[in-house]
C-alpha cells in the first residue's frame, strides 16, 4: 500500500483523494488474490474477512472519523478538531513552516493512506490528540497471518537461523535486521517485554511469543493521547457513552501496568481496546484497535521502538548462535567472538530503549509536579485554605496518587529530583518541551542534544525560571506522598 504525507495530498480535492485511496484498495485486493494459495489454510469466511478490510477503505475511515467527532461533541454542537497536523510516525516530528509554526490541514486529507494528528482541547482545557495511523499494508497483514499460522514458514525461519549460526564472516554493524523475512510486527502485538523475551528465547522460538489470533484485529489503528493517566480513563468513558450505534468497544482491555517503573520493562505504557464497527449498508463488521496513552509516552515510544526492534532482532541472532555454539563439540574462536559482538550490540540497544523509556516516565512526573504546582496556585488565588497543616491540598494529593509513576527503588527526594546542575540537561530538556520551546519529538539522547538544550535554556525569561524552580518546591512539599506510593 502506498503511504502519503498530508502535504502530498493537500492540492487534491476530496474526489481526488478518494481516487488515490481507491487505487490503493484495488492494489491490495489484487495482492490478496496472488496470495490466496499461500492463505489456503484460512476458511472462506476468514479470507473474505481479510478482503473486507481492504474494500472501500475510505468509507470505513469516514465512519471512524464520524465516530471520533461524535465522541468529542456536546449535546448542543459537533466538536471538530482545533487543528489537524501532518505527523511523521517514524520519529514523531510534526510539520512546521519556516517560522516553526505548526501547519494545520483540512479534514478531507484524513485518509487510510495518510498519518494525521487531530488536536482537541477538552472542557478541562487539556490538549488531547487523536492520531489516525495509515491502515496496515496488505503485505504486512499477509506476512503476519502466514508466520503465525503456517508451520512451514517457521521451518524456513529455523533453517535461515541455522545458516546464520554457521556463517564465518560477520560484521554486526552491517546486519541490523534478521536474515529472513521477519514480519513487521507493531509493538502493540508483542505480549512480552524484552526481559521476558530473553527468558522465552531459551525455551521456544521467536514466533511463538506473539499473540495467536488467526486474523489480525489491528489493521485499522487509532491512538488517543492526553497529558496524564487519569485523563485516559475519562476519555474511554466519553467514547463509550457518545459513540454512534454502529461502533462499540469489546469488553476486553489490555491495560499495561503504569504505576511502577519496575513493572514496566516494556515501553508500551498504554491501554489497548478493540472496537467493532458494523457497516450500516451491508451489516458487515470489522475491527479497529484503539490505543490510549499519555502524550509523552506516545512520542517517546516512537523514538524508542527502533532500538527496541533492533534489540529483538539481535537477541534472536544471539540466542541462535549461542545454541549452535553449545551444541558444537569443537570450540570455534570465530563463533565465540561473533557471539560476544552480538551480545555487546544487543545490550547497547536494550540500554538505549530502556533509557528513553525511563526518561519518558521522569518527564511525565516533572509535568505532574507542574500540574500540582498550578492546582495549589489556583487554590491559593481563590483563597482556599489548605486541607492539612503542612499546606497540602487534598485535590493535589489525589492527583499525585492517580498519576505519579514510580521511577525506581530509591527514596524520592524532591529537593534533587528535578533540579539541574551545571552538567545536567535532561530536566531542562523536559521543561523546555513542557513550555513548548522544544518539540516533544526532540531526542534528548541524540548527537549535540545538550548544546541545543543549553542554547534554548539561555533564552528563558525570569518568569520561566521561577516556574521551573517552583516545580522543585512542589516536589519537596509532596515528597512524603510520593514515598507512600513507593511504599517506603
Amino acid at each position: 500500500m502506498k503511504i502519503y504525507t498530508l502535504d502530498q495530498l493537500v492540492n487534491l480535492d476530496s474526489g481526488g483523494i478518494n481516487i488515490v485511496q481507491k487505487n490503493n484498495d484495488t492494489d491490495a485486493q489484487n495482492f490478496l488474490k496472488t496470495k490466496k494459495k499461500d492463505l489456503s489454510f484460512l476458511s472462506t469466511a476468514e479470507y473474505e474477512e481479510i478482503e473486507e478490510y481492504y474494500t472501500d477503505t475510505m468509507e470505513k475511515y469516514n465512519l471512524i472519523y464520524n465516530a471520533v467527532i461524535s465522541a468529542f461533541s456536546t449535546t448542543n454542537a459537533p466538536q471538530f478538531p482545533e487543528n489537524i497536523y501532518n505527523i511523521n510516525l517514524e520519529n514523531g516530528q510534526i510539520e512546521t513552516d519556516k517560522n516553526n509554526r505548526l501547519i494545520s490541514y483540512s479534514p478531507e486529507v484524513i485518509a487510510p493512506c495518510t498519518a494525521s494528528m487531530l488536536h482537541y482541547i477538552t472542557p478541562k482545557n487539556n490538549d488531547v490528540y487523536v492520531i489516525f495511523h495509515p491502515i496496515k499494508s496488505e503485505e504486512i497483514t499477509v506476512e503476519e497471518i502466514i508466520s503465525e499460522n503456517n508451520p512451514s514458514y517457521n521451518c524456513a525461519v529455523k533453517t535461515e537461523l541455522n545458516k546464520f549460526a554457521k556463517e564465518q564472516d560477520f560484521n554486526p554493524e552491517e546486519e541490523p535486521e534478521l536474515p529472513f523475512p521477519m514480519p513487521q510486527l507493531s509493538p502493540l502485538q508483542t505480549q512480552y517485554s524484552p526481559t521476558e523475551l530473553t527468558e522465552k528465547f531459551n525455551t521456544q522460538s521467536l514466533f511463538n511469543i506473539f499473540q495467536k489470533n488467526t486474523l489480525p484485529r489491528n489493521i485499522y489503528h487509532i491512538t488517543i493521547t492526553a497529558p496524564h493517566k487519569e485523563d485516559l480513563k475519562e476519555i474511554i468513558t466519553e467514547l463509550e457513552t457518545k459513540f454512534p450505534s454502529y461502533i462499540s468497544f469489546e469488553k476486553e482491555e489490555r491495560n499495561l501496568p503504569t504505576q511502577d517503573l519496575r513493572a514496566n520493562i516494556s515501553n508500551n505504557l498504554g491501554i489497548q481496546k478493540l472496537a467493532k464497527i458494523t457497516l450500516p449498508q451491508t451489516q458487515k463488521t470489522f475491527y479497529i484497535e484503539f490505543e490510549f496513552k499519555q502524550t509523552i509516552m506516545f512520542f517517546n515510544h516512537l523514538r524508542s521502538y527502533t532500538a527496541y526492534k533492533d534489540y529483538c532482532d539481535l537477541e534472536t541472532k544471539y540466542q541462535s548462535l549461542k545454541e549452535a555454539e553449545q551444541k558444537s563439540k569443537t570450540p570455534n574462536p570465530n563463533k565465540h567472538q561473533k557471539l560476544q559482538q552480538l551480545k555487546k550490540l544487543r545490550d547497547e540497544k536494550k540500554e538505549k530503549y530502556l533509557q528513553i523509556n525511563h526518561n519518558a516516565i521522569h518527564q511525565s512526573n516533572l509535568y505532574l509536579m507542574h500540574k500540582i504546582q498550578m492546582l495549589d496556585n489556583y487554590a491559593r488565588s481563590l483563597h482556599h485554605s489548605p486541607d492539612f497543616d503542612d499546606y497540602k491540598y487534598q485535590q493535589s494529593i489525589d492527583a499525585i496518587k492517580k498519576n505519579y509513576i514510580t521511577e525506581g527503588d530509591d527514596i524520592f527526594d524532591g529537593a534533587t529530583a528535578f533540579t539541574t546542575g551545571p552538567n545536567e540537561y535532561m530536566n531542562k530538556s523536559f521543561y523546555l518541551k513542557m513550555i513548548g520551546i522544544l518539540p516533544e519529538s526532540f531526542d534528548e539522547l541524540g548527537k549535540n542534544a545538550k548544546e541545543h538544550v543549553m542554547k534554548a535554556w539561555n533564552t528563558l525569561t525570569p518568569a520561566d525560571l521561577k516556574q521551573f524552580n517552583q516545580i522543585t518546591q512542589t516536589a519537596v512539599k509532596y515528597q512524603n506522598i510520593i514515598n507512600e506510593i513507593q511504599k517506603f
